[in-house]
């Protein structure tokens, strides 16, 4: 499939909520990233990769990637999400190696990620992409 790799716009921000939204694989016991939270992803994420995919003017999916994360010289990959209907198109690849080559030219050395184990088609994505499973573990949180 033809698609547009491009960084993320600030007019972006209503599509990418609406992937993020329906990607299942994204959402820990009901959380996800609020809208209000994306929509100032220009300002707040600034620094960091995020690209969107573009299919005849309709964003079908996107990557982001927080730099130095958790230490320098290491990027955090926390967001690969294409739409349902554009899965296994080679859209998300396309993604992840722009946004590889992105955080290669800025310094980046390893990029890491989560993947829930229940999704086996989705650490089947990362494992055909070159990732390593390290460790299972428990990620915790609390609403304060």
């Amino acid at each position: 499939m033809k698609v547009t790799i491009r960084p993320f716009h600030k007019n972006d921000a209503l599509e990418v909520y609406a992937i993020l939204r329906e990607t299942e694989e994204l959402h820990v016991d009901g959380m996800t990233y609020s809208e209000k939270a994306v929509r100032s992803w220009h300002v707040t994420r600034a620094n960091d990769v995020i690209l969107t995919a573009k299919a005849k003017d309709v964003i079908v999916g996107f990557i982001a990637a927080k730099l130095n994360d958790p230490e320098p010289g290491a990027a955090y990959i926390d967001c690969l999400a294409v739409k349902l209907e554009h899965r296994g198109k080679g859209i998300g690849r396309q993604l992840l190696e722009h946004c590889q080559a992105l955080l290669k030219a800025r310094g980046m050395f390893f990029a890491g990620l989560h993947v829930r184990a229940e999704f086996p088609r989705t650490i089947d994505f990362w494992e055909k992409n070159g990732f390593k499973g390290k460790q299972l573990e428990l990620w915790m949180y609390k609403e304060i």
